[in-house]
């Protein structure tokens, strides 16, 4: 109420809102509702979204969340009128005056959108968590100008990690600091309750936001529908008065106890079988209540879509599980590339989104429900790892014509394409893969992907793909290996430094002094005093 009082009215204070509910209670479509509201009225709107299994990205989509931000200031730039152009100008040079010139150029690798303010000048620094904080914080308090109103939204924070987590959970409270600055941010979190213990990272962080003084910490906890919430769902769509249609609501109610996504499915399920179809005779939608009482309900609601789902042909579900094995969305390009895996992928697209399993936005293919997602990925079991090796090395094989381009998968994270096919084989395990020459070159593609994530100073995936790494290259890999084997432990060892992780550095720092000459260690070595230096 307080946000529809006008353009340009300020927020009594920090303002975080949590919306909670369990999968597919419309927690996306209220907070959705809420930012278009809040656009008309001027404001920016940045969006993120974490995703189930991927929490090694989570550094990722932490980046594009505040990179939005930046690029909001570039286009506000570009857009020529004077005062936006004053503006940017001021906020460019608070960034640069509070940062400083050496982490500015650190933190393009983190913010590419930065290098359309300052250029795009390397830097070797690497930097602490803390000092990540910092420069967010100022970034966000650089754009929050009298005037100027953001909206951050981060969707399903229960499959964020702990580091990102605590990153967006810092820079909440010191911005909360500033109450001029506070004032003009909104930051709305949203999760599943039923995915969330006490002892998680997301708990432990809420409580922060709570005991805090200066923000007003909101949470929403969506319940079902109610039976006269589904009556009317029934009415809008068949086009029935309220008698007609009790029958069938009440039914519908009893079996789906108004979980909201359930409702959807079940009347899609039952209009898809005929239960519910059209009569001539009677100009309107008819069904037998007996048919619909003997139903046999799934336990959840994935296995219900996924039932839904057993109507595609062979090759169309094939195409969808395709599509599965990178997560919520992928863009076009990527899938031109997969078309020489599969034939007929980008065309056999027109029928998902007609059929509401898949939306289009823009250059991206996203899955319409995480749920959606998780029927067609769990209903392949057997077959699952295979088709991730299958396609890891089809995109490896890809690599010499396609490594410049950018591509995006899952929650619109800028991928180069060897680590897309690096996170295909490391889906299927390196206990899945037979060859010893396979393996060693699986190695050394995830050693060269975290040296990739490392200069962009993403330190989370770097380990990631470091610790995939040392899994293919297996047992007593000095002797396989020595160099790439080498490569890997000093990767790991930047990465565990710049997350702060003292005991990783001096494991891997160890492994590596006890198979490598102690002189060509000496860049480990000054990693370890001064991550010791730290702790003492």
């Amino acid at each position: 109420e307080q946000m529809d009082k006008g353009r340009g009215s300020e927020l009594a204070g920090a303002e975080v809102v949590f919306v909670s509910g369990v999968a597919g209670s419309g927690k996306s479509r209220l907070v959705q509702a809420v930012g278009d509201t809040l656009q008309r009225l001027g404001w920016v709107v940045v969006k993120s979204k974490f995703e189930r299994g991927k929490s090694y990205a989570s550094g990722r989509i932490v980046s594009s969340m505040f990179d939005k931000v930046i690029s909001h200031l570039v286009r506000v730039k570009d857009g020529g009128r004077q005062a936006d152009i004053a503006y940017c100008e001021r906020a460019t040079e608070y960034i640069r005056g509070s940062i400083g010139e050496a982490s500015l150029y650190w933190l393009v690798g983190f913010l590419p959108s930065l290098s359309s303010l300052f250029g795009d000048t390397e830097c070797a620094e690497i930097a602490s968590g803390f000092k990540l904080v910092h420069c967010l914080s100022i970034i966000l308090k650089a754009v929050l100008e009298p005037g100027r109103f953001i909206m951050i939204v981060a969707d399903d924070l229960q499959w964020a990690d702990e580091t990102s987590i605590s990153w967006i959970c810092q820079v909440l409270l010191n911005i909360a600091g500033d109450k001029h600055v506070s004032r003009r941010c909104l930051f709305i979190g949203s999760f599943r309750h039923d995915e969330i213990n006490d002892g998680d990272p997301f708990t432990t962080q809420y409580s922060l936001l709570r005991e805090s003084h200066f923000v007003n910490a909101t949470e929403m906890k969506l319940s079902g529908l109610s039976k006269n919430d589904v009556t009317e769902i029934i009415m809008s769509e068949l086009k029935l008065p309220r008698r007609m249609v009790a029958n069938l609501a009440d039914a519908v109610y009893k079996k789906t106890a108004g979980h909201a996504l359930y409702v959807t499915e079940l009347l899609n399920s039952l209009m898809d079988k005929s239960i519910i179809a059209y009569s001539s005779q009677k100009h309107s939608f008819a069904w037998d209540p007996d048919r619909i009482e003997f139903i046999q309900m799934s336990e959840n609601v994935a296995e219900l879509i996924g039932s839904n789902l057993n109507s595609l042909s062979e090759k169309s579900l094939f195409a969808l599980q395709i599509l599965s094995c990178f997560g919520i969305q992928t863009d076009v390009s990527l899938l031109q590339v997969l078309e020489t895996f599969e034939a007929g992928l980008l065309s056999s697209l027109d029928e998902f989104v007609d059929r509401g399993i898949l939306d289009r936005a823009g250059p991206f293919v996203i899955f319409a429900h995480d749920l959606i997602l998780q029927a067609v990925y769990e209903g392949m079991p057997f077959s699952r790892r295979s088709l991730h090796l299958r396609i890891g090395q089809h995109l490896g094989a890809s690599i010499p014509l396609q490594d410049r381009q950018t591509f995006f998968a899952g929650s619109r994270l800028t991928s180069c394409l060897l680590s897309l096919a690096c996170d295909q084989v490391n889906l299927a395990g390196n206990d899945f893969v037979g060859d010893e020459d396979r393996l060693v070159e699986f190695s050394a593609w995830n050693l060269e992907a975290s040296r990739r994530m490392i200069r962009d100073s993403d330190f989370a995936a770097a380990l990631h793909y470091v610790e995939n790494g040392i899994l293919f290259l297996g047992e007593e890999s000095w002797q396989k290996d020595l160099r790439l084997f080498a490569g890997l432990h000093e990767c790991a060892v930047v990465a565990s430094f710049a997350l702060g992780r003292t005991d990783e550095i001096v494991q891997h720092a160890d492994v590596l002094t006890d198979h490598v000459p102690f002189e060509e260690t000496l860049q480990v070595q000054v990693i370890v005093l001064k991550s010791l230096s730290l702790v003492y």
